[in-house]
């Protein structure tokens, strides 16, 4: 599948050498995820990993499970073989055409939001593992949709091109011929770190209390949180 041009940019590449915060807290969401589904795969792949920081975080707590993450961009391989170990590997190609069978769990992390197609992409890749761990932000909601400038914005520093609500990230899966098993909402990375600055701590402080009362109307309302997904 043809790559986004930014994905090969500076800004991009640029990206990877952050502190890390993000790929350990979504590591963190993962490991719920099988651990609330009983998961014991003996293969973990993950579709575009970027910098591998997902995958790396992962092997440290599972020691025993085998790991390989696959990416065309030859800058985010490079980062991601620095961190290789006896069970965790990375490989510059498209998973798709050269998977060599099917795997036990596929993870598929902030994808959907970057590719062209992604109905072309949930299509190819549903024959090539027997589970699957989805994160996809839920970037449109009624804030966004009153502020559009927040969807460009954020159109410039992530590059996303979709922009999804929970609705229409589980008909696309039901429409791809996926079971979906389990899912729930990750909050935004702001809301789960220590607050900086006065005006921050109070946006936090009322998106908690909002998704602490409602999940549903704070996701609608405010946007900016995420949606893990398990499916077969």
């Amino acid at each position: 599948m043809k790559r986004i041009e930014r994905y090969i940019t500076k800004r991009y590449v640029k990206q990877f050498h952050s502190d890390g915060r993000p790929e350990v807290l979504k590591a963190g969401w993962i490991r719920k995820m099988m651990n609330r589904l009983h998961l014991n795969p003996r293969e973990v792949v993950e579709y575009d990993c970027g910098s591998g920081r997902i995958l790396s975080e992962l092997s440290r707590h599972y020691p025993a499970i085998n790991f390989k993450g696959y990416d065309t961009s030859p800058q985010a391989i490079n980062i991601a073989r620095k961190q290789m170990g006896n069970r965790l590997e990375f490989f510059e190609t498209d998973f798709i055409s050269w998977a060599p069978g099917v795997t036990d769990l596929l993870l598929v992390i902030n994808v959907l939001e970057h590719v062209p197609d992604y109905y072309e992409l949930l299509e190819s890749l549903r024959t090539k593992a027997s589970n699957f761990i989805f994160y996809v932000p839920l970037d449109l909601s009624c804030r966004s949709l009153l502020r559009p400038k927040l969807l460009k914005e954020q159109r410039e520093s992530s590059g996303n091109i979709h922009y999804f609500s929970k609705e229409m990230v589980m008909w696309m899966m039901e429409d791809a011929g996926y079971e979906i098993v389990d899912w729930y909402y990750a909050k935004p990375i702001g809301d789960v770190d220590k607050a900086k600055g006065l005006n921050t701590k109070i946006r936090k402080t009322v998106r908690n209390i909002s998704f602490f009362l409602s999940k549903e109307k704070a996701v609608r309302w405010w946007g900016g949180y995420s949606l893990l997904i398990a499916a077969k």
